[in-house]
């Protein structure tokens, strides 16, 4: 019995990590990246709201460990300011909807970090930090461009298309040449070339004016006095003016 006492802590640990393992090596690189780009809009949202809550408060710093939205919702130390209190929760319930722009659509690197930057300019970001002097809020986009640097070292682009299968993809459509009908598949073999082709529009700039007809209208008394002849620069008559 002392003897199964002391082994217990080492298959507790087994237990705990064996399906962490074992998850790790099923999950695919796209789940994965997936799973990055939301610790990543966790780590980004944590560093805008520390910011502006340590610049707010001179003597109190935001807690290290509120880096998710369940810890930040919880949050209530914001001594006098309920108005900021407010607009902390409120940005931290928009910012939270900023980890479904990835994962739905493609899932390369490029647009990782596309929708990572997203948030950089986002209205409800730009608005949260507003309070910031011009001086800080670029220094903290910077320092939010850095996380976002390190987020896309760790991206896993194993299932990315390589550049010579994107250029084999583009080589395999011919480009479109101006002037060329392509002639359809089921066209009768004696079908001339120039049967196919639109037929000429003319000059556009070449034709006569259209004639304009006046047709009579019960509204003409009443238009009398309010509009001058100077709108019928033709010299056809006017159903407006020209009476």
């Amino acid at each position: 019995m002392f003897r199964f006492r002391s082994f217990l802590p080492l298959l507790l640990l087994l237990w705990l990590a064996v399906p962490g393992a074992l998850l790790a090596q099923t999950e695919t690189p796209a789940a994965a990246n997936k799973r990055l780009f939301q610790r990543t809009v966790d780590e980004l949202n944590f560093r805008t709201m520390e910011t502006v809550y340590d610049k707010t408060f001179a003597r109190s710093k935001f807690p290290a460990n509120l880096r998710s939205a369940k810890a930040r919702r919880e949050f209530e130390n914001f001594p006098g300011r309920p108005d900021l209190q407010k607009l902390f929760h409120n940005y931290n319930d928009v910012s939270e909807r900023f980890k479904g722009r990835f994962g739905s659509g493609r899932t390369d690197l490029i647009e990782f970090e596309k929708q990572l930057n997203t948030v950089l300019v986002d209205k409800n970001f730009e608005f949260f930090v507003r309070v910031l002097p011009r001086d800080e809020r670029v220094a903290l986009i910077r320092a939010l461009q850095r996380v976002i640097k390190q987020g896309t070292a760790q991206f896993n682009a194993s299932q990315d298309p390589a550049p010579e299968e994107l250029a084999a993809d583009g080589a395999a459509v011919p480009p479109a040449v101006d002037g060329e009908v392509a002639t359809p598949s089921n066209a009768p073999a004696g079908v001339a070339q120039e049967d196919v082709q639109p037929a000429p529009e003319g000059n556009l700039a070449s034709a006569p004016p259209p004639t304009l007809r006046c047709a009579p209208s019960m509204y003409r008394p009443a238009m009398i006095g309010l509009i001058t002849s100077r709108c019928c620069w033709r010299a056809v008559p006017c159903c407006c003016c020209c009476f």
